[in-house]
């Protein structure tokens, strides 16, 4: 679409990782982001997304994406990483990371959130989660900012954040990275009943 311009929200679907590998397994749906829409994402309207949720829940944003190119890539997104990898929320079908291809920051954000229950009644009872799907290592970072509190789900974050792990509590979160290797934790956050959730990568 061109610049501004409306188009059809775009069908996808989540998914649980395999119980038993980890703490919120059956918790957590991922969202399934093969539909991503790079131009549509980029342009001043965002891309319009409709999430089928368990149970007859949908959930309904806007997601735009700014900087470096993003690509939809399945779980483990690369082998140092935690999410994926050694039983470590594995199992999740489809594309839940946006994967940078390209140095520099980019920034995803999530806004005109809204969950409907099967017969169109509005929800609030829900969270949305951002985690690091990758490996942040020397001279990168994540910085999770959203209207309401950030929480922490990850029970240990290993050598995920080895610069820095600031602002638990906070509407600003950052995870510092630094290289040690394959990671042994990663940051996952959490924001309940959001207008807007953001995810800047570095």
């Amino acid at each position: 679409p061109g610049q501004g311009s409306a188009s059809a929200a775009t069908n996808a679907s989540c998914g649980f990782a395999s119980a038993g590998t980890g703490t919120y397994a059956q918790t957590l749906c991922w969202f399934d982001l093969s539909g991503y829409d790079a131009g549509a994402a980029s342009s001043a309207g965002g891309q319009q997304l409709t999430v089928a949720l368990p149970g007859g829940y949908t959930m309904n944003f806007t997601l735009k994406v700014s900087g470096s190119v993003v690509r939809p890539v399945a779980f483990p997104t690369y082998s140092a990483a935690y999410l994926g990898q050694n039983g470590h929320y594995a199992g999740v079908a489809g594309k839940p990371a946006l994967y940078q291809s390209q140095s520099g920051p980019t920034t995803a954000t999530l806004s005109n959130i809204g969950v409907t229950n099967p017969s169109g009644g509005t929800v609030t009872g829900y969270a949305l989660v951002g985690a690091d799907a990758e490996s942040s290592d020397d001279n990168e970072s994540i910085t999770w900012t959203s209207s309401v509190p950030i929480q922490s789900l990850a029970p240990n974050l290993g050598n995920a954040c080895g610069g820095g792990f600031s602002g638990v509590g906070t509407t600003t979160v950052t995870c510092v990275g630094r290289s040690t290797g394959t990671k042994t934790g990663t940051a996952i956050l959490a924001a309940q009943n959001p207008t807007t959730f953001a995810q800047r990568m570095v």
